[in-house]
C-alpha cells in the first residue's frame, strides 16, 4: 500500500475520556450526552509495525464517579487513498464495559 490512511472511528457518552496511540493524545473530551465521530490519526504512528492503543475513562467535569451510563467505543480502520477512498482493514475494536454499581474514579484499558 503507497498511501496509508489511518483513522479513529469513535463513540462515547457520559464521560471524559482520552485515547493516546504510542502516548501520543489523539482525542481528549468531555462529554455529558453523546458524540460519535471519525478522526485521522496518521500523525500519531510515527513508524511501521506494532503501535500502541490507551483510553482513559473519567467522570464528567465536576464529578467525582463514572457515571453508571459512561460509554466509550473506538476502532481503527485502514484505508487505501492511492486511488480512492477505500477500506483496506479494521482493527483495535474495543468497547467500554458497564460500570454498574461501582464506584470508579478512573477506568483506563
Amino acid at each position: 500500500m503507497q498511501q496509508p490512511y489511518y483513522v479513529i472511528d469513535f463513540s462515547a457518552s457520559a464521560c471524559m475520556f482520552e485515547i493516546r496511540i504510542n502516548e501520543y493524545p489523539v482525542i481528549t473530551m468531555n462529554i455529558a450526552g453523546q458524540v460519535s465521530s471519525i478522526i485521522p490519526i496518521n500523525f500519531a504512528i510515527l513508524e511501521k509495525g506494532k503501535q500502541s492503543i490507551k483510553a482513559i475513562i473519567l467522570p464528567i467535569t465536576s464529578q467525582m464517579e463514572i457515571n453508571k451510563q459512561a460509554e466509550l467505543k473506538f476502532n481503527i480502520k485502514l484505508f487505501d487513498v492511492t486511488k480512492d477512498f477505500v477500506l483496506h482493514e479494521q482493527f483495535g475494536e474495543y468497547q467500554s464495559k458497564p460500570t454498574e454499581n461501582k464506584k470508579l474514579p478512573v477506568f483506563s484499558v
